[in-house]
């Protein structure tokens, strides 16, 4: 391990500060929603969460690492002219496609809403209206990232879900128990709205301090080439999250998805911290390999692997032994999804260990790749999920997701080494390449 790296950890060290604050905000927001709601409001809350989610995703459809690697690449070379240019494309191409998917949403609703989730059918439309204001945090979070703006990211999200929770606490004290599931779909969008204007605040400074000239920023098409590869990195990867959820929700009743998704949520915490160094890894990452240093971006995606391993270890230890205390704070119903959570944790512990390796092959231009491996791993994920959680449930869900993580990952590792000539796990490289040097 080479000295380069070390000027990662003291914007890390930061990142992760946001982080843990952005994470515990999530789980604050769940664990609100599980204790002012009845198990199966909250079960349908969820599920409508999830659906905004990947619809959100659908919408920017990979604009969001578009803008990310773009920006980090335009931004290194001067090219600032450009960078504004890409964000306009994109949020373009964004408002066109809420446009058009916004409407076919609500007419599934009025078609399906009410048979697949009861009288909470309703408070889907509020959900499908904050999806284009998700799809536009997102965006922005990552066109600030690539000019250095770690944080951003997670300050937009540290924002919105406390905001949602105190609306949320405002409805409860009014009494809206009989449309509890509407005061929660309300607070979600009004704190879209409230997180949406933050964000083009923080681009407006941003874009006052680049080095651009005086011109409007012009549409251009040539410059959202290879969305559809950016969306099966981001977008694959956060959908096949989702599916789990979204099937138990079609499949089962609503307290067995309240059980997976408190789990799920829980889980996610395991590797939060190899989020908040890939916040910074990845657009360094992107200008190591504009210098076609490779020695840097070895160390980077090295580094990234012992972060991520070495922090989630003990946390999934504790969740493994006492994560039933940590179920219980979502209410006394959640601690017997215990099981549920262990296996989830096993997913989370190879994708900690895996590092960067995904970022790797997108900032290395080997975007078809990763296309690949997260087409299949989607496919994966829906087919699994339709066979496993109709037989087993919650418990069928968490089997899925975690065998799709792990094998999305792996797949990722074994195309590092082939493509990149390097083992990504550091402890173990130095002994294996030693040993087929010397068999």
């Amino acid at each position: 391990m080479t000295g380069r790296p070390i000027a990662v950890l003291l914007p890390f060290v930061t990142s992760t500060a946001f982080k843990v604050a952005s994470a515990l905000a999530v789980l604050l927001f769940s664990i609100a929603i599980s204790r002012l709601m009845p198990l199966e409001d909250a079960s349908q809350f969820f599920f409508l969460h999830s659906a905004a989610t990947v619809l959100s995703v659908i919408l920017f459809m990979g604009m969001d690492m578009l803008l990310l690697r773009g920006t980090a690449a335009l931004h290194q070379t001067g090219a600032d002219a450009d960078i504004l240019d890409l964000r306009r494309s994109t949020f373009v191409s964004s408002t066109m496609a809420s446009a058009l998917l916004v409407p076919l949403a609500f007419a599934g609703l009025l078609l399906w809403g009410e048979a697949i989730l009861g009288g909470a059918w309703s408070a889907g439309f509020l959900f499908v209206l904050s999806a284009p204001f998700l799809a536009y945090i997102v965006q922005t979070a990552e066109a600030l990232r690539g000019l250095g703006r770690y944080n951003a990211q997670t300050v937009l999200y540290g924002i919105a879900m406390p905001t949602a929770a105190v609306v949320l606490l405002a409805a409860h004290r009014l009494q809206f128990e009989r449309t509890s599931v509407m005061a929660g779909a309300a607070a979600f969008l009004l704190s879209g709205v409230l997180v949406s204007g933050v964000a083009a605040a923080l681009w407006s400074k941003a874009r006052r301090q680049l080095d651009a000239p005086d011109r409007p920023a012009r549409f251009r098409p040539e410059l959202l080439r290879g969305t559809v590869s950016f969306f099966f990195l981001s977008g694959a990867q956060t959908i096949q999250q989702f599916v789990p959820v979204m099937i138990v929700g079609l499949h089962k009743d609503g307290p067995d998805l309240g059980l997976y998704y408190a789990s799920f949520r829980i889980a996610m915490l395991v590797s939060f911290v190899l989020t908040a160094s890939n916040v910074i890894i990845a657009p360094m990452l992107s200008r190591a390999h504009a210098r076609s240093d490779h020695g840097a971006i070895k160390d980077l995606v090295r580094l990234s692997s012992a972060i991520g391993g070495l922090t989630a270890t003990p946390i999934a230890l504790v969740f493994y032994f006492r994560g039933d205390v940590f179920l219980g704070l979502f209410g006394e119903a959640y601690a017997e999804a215990l099981p549920i959570l262990r296996v989830l944790l096993i997913g989370q512990l190879v994708n900690a260990f895996s590092g960067a390796v995904l970022f790797f092959l997108l900032m290395s231009n080997r975007e078809r790749i990763v296309v690949w491996i997260n087409v299949l791993g989607l496919v994966s994920s829906i087919v699994g999920g339709y066979l496993l959680i109709g037989a087993y449930g919650s418990m069928g869900a968490a089997i899925t997701a975690t065998g799709v993580t792990s094998a999305v990952n792996l797949a990722a590792v074994a195309a590092v080494l082939v493509n990149g000539k390097f083992l990504v796990f550091p402890w173990v490289s130095r002994h294996l390449l030693s040993t087929l040097s010397h068999p």
